[in-house]
Order: structure tokens, then sequence, then C-alpha cells
């Protein structure tokens, strides 16, 4: 019969239920009150026209989301962000092509984020990257064509980052390799048309990737006797991020 009922009622059904056997017992036989009640579950809203009064509906229904996919929803800005603060346990938000998001809807995202894609959220600037220090759990960022990121910018970045593009962020030049986190394992620098051999010299031999697409004061000779154990990547401006 609960295959029958919306979901809406199917999460209010549960929500009345006061027996931890009951719950038990529905959370195994109702594939929404699992997803409802999983962590790990990523919700996929890409290419939606985004409203806050139906983002406010799915988090009354979904409490511990783990995963936001907002891929070219492009009426998702700042105020979006702020509504979805109330899930503490997302680990994974994909805002690619969220252009109306700014330095100040970064303030909002959850502590415990580990992977976050602001692929062509060209508004950001250094100063959202800085709103971002306090993510000390941040694994992997995207920052592809958020090009008004310099130097500066480079310096708020986590500490334990290990996957990072930083494509078309053409202000970046040698200057901002220095300030690179140490653990990186997988970087893209392609289309930062200022960094040259020397900036390359300040790279960790231990990067297991590297995209220079248009990079073109490299050498590519240089590049490859310095990072011998390093995959490289010449050609395009692809990034490094599995979106």
């Amino acid at each position: 019969m609960l295959t029958c009922c919306p979901k809406e009622i199917i999460l209010v059904i549960y929500s009345f239920l006061e027996d931890s056997t009951d719950k038990t017992a529905l959370r195994f036989t109702c594939k929404d009150i699992f997803l409802y009640l999983n962590p790990n579950y990523s919700l996929v809203l890409k290419n939606q026209h985004i409203e806050r009064s139906a983002l406010e509906k799915l988090t009354e229904l979904y409490l511990n989301i783990g995963g936001l996919d907002f891929r070219h929803c492009v009426r998702v800005n700042d105020s979006i962000l702020n509504d979805i603060s109330i899930w503490k346990e997302l680990k994974r938000i994909n805002l690619f092509g969220c252009y109306d998001i700014t330095d100040d809807g970064l303030v909002h995202l959850p502590d415990r984020l580990e992977d976050l894609n602001l692929n062509f959220c060209f508004n950001i600037t250094d100063n959202g990257l800085k709103n971002m220090q306090r993510l000390v759990h941040l694994r992997k960022v995207d920052l592809t064509r958020c090009n008004q990121i310099t130097n500066e910018g480079i310096r708020y970045l986590c500490r334990k980052l290990q996957h990072c593009s930083l494509c078309d962020c053409y202000q970046i030049t040698n200057a901002g390799i220095a300030h690179l986190p140490t653990n990186l394992k997988h970087l893209s620098l392609s289309g930062c048309i200022e960094i040259t051999d020397d900036g390359i010299k300040m790279i960790p031999k231990s990067l297991e990737s590297l995209s220079l697409g248009y990079c073109i004061n490299i050498s590519k000779d240089f590049v490859k006797s310095h990072l011998p154990n390093t995959r490289l990547l010449f050609g395009g401006t692809q990034g490094l991020m599995d979106y």
C-alpha cells in the first residue's frame, strides 16, 4: 500500500512513529524513508529552475543529504545557499554554472564540505576564498573560470586540499603557485597564461597529475624533466574534476 502513497504522506507517517522497531521496519521496506535518513544520498537537481519555495519543501523532506547537484541551475543564488545550510551533513556540492553566486553566498557553505564545484561562478573573488577558510575538510575544489581570483586568494585554500582546478584563472602568476597547498595530488592550471617555468619549479614533485593546456610561457621539456613522475596534460583547457 505504501508504494501507492505520495512521498510526502509516507514521510508524515514516519514522523508520527514513536516505537523504534516500527521506524526500523518502515525504513527497510520503504525506499523514500531510506533516502530520507541516508547521509550519503545525493540529490540531483541539475538544469532545474529552482525556486526557494520548492527548495524549502525539499529541506523538509530530506534531512540527511550528503550531496547536492545544482549544475546549471541558473536561479541558484546566495539566498538559496543560505537555505540549504540546514543540511549540516552536506559533503558534496556542485554549483557548476550557478553564476549568480557571490562571495557572500560562500559564507553559508556547510562546515563538513569535502567536494565543491564552482566552475563558471565568475562572481567569486579572493574574498570568497577567504570566506571558505573555515572549510577544513575540503579536499576537492573546482574554480575553473573564476577569473577574478588572484594570487592573494590562493593563500586561503584549505591546506589539506588534494584536487584543485584553477583552469582559466588567468590572473594567477608564479607568485600564486608558491601559495598552493603542499598536499595537492591533482592540479589544473590550463589557461593560466602567466605561469612560467619558474612557477613550475615551485610545484611539489609528489603531484600525480597536472594540466597545463594553453600555458604558453612554459617549456614542455622543462616540465617533463622537473616532474618526471607526474601525469602531464598539455592539450586544451581540460580540468581534472570528475563532473
